[in-house]
């Protein structure tokens, strides 16, 4: 909170402890939220850094992030079969909802 404070110090008013903090708790509540808000975008999110000091270097590890891709399951690829029996559809059906139930575990 301190540090928002001192973003107020300077200005060409002077204001009163009273307005420093109300307009810093309004900061801090936008700076929440919006932190929240990315968070939950980001929460099924993957990563694969790939550094190097030459480019040659970086290539290579260029390669290796798409073979570690590649090699992934595809967890969220659709899932498209034709179902010929109204049993085929009841079964199908069930293993999307224990796929969502999973997935929703997961956080995705």
């Amino acid at each position: 909170m301190h540090s928002m404070e001192n973003l107020f110090k300077g200005k060409k008013r002077d204001m009163s402890d009273v307005e420093m903090r109300a307009k810093a708790h309004v900061l801090q509540q936008i700076r929440n939220k919006a932190s929240k808000s990315m968070g939950d975008k980001l929460s099924g999110m993957k990563k694969i850094t790939v550094a190097s000091d030459d480019p040659e270097g970086l290539k290579a590890g260029l390669e290796k992030a798409e073979e570690v891709v590649d090699q992934m399951p595809d967890e969220m690829s659709p899932m498209v079969e034709e179902c010929k029996t109204p049993e085929e559809v009841d079964q199908k059906i069930a293993e999307l909802e224990a796929l969502k139930a999973k997935m929703l575990e997961e956080g995705y």
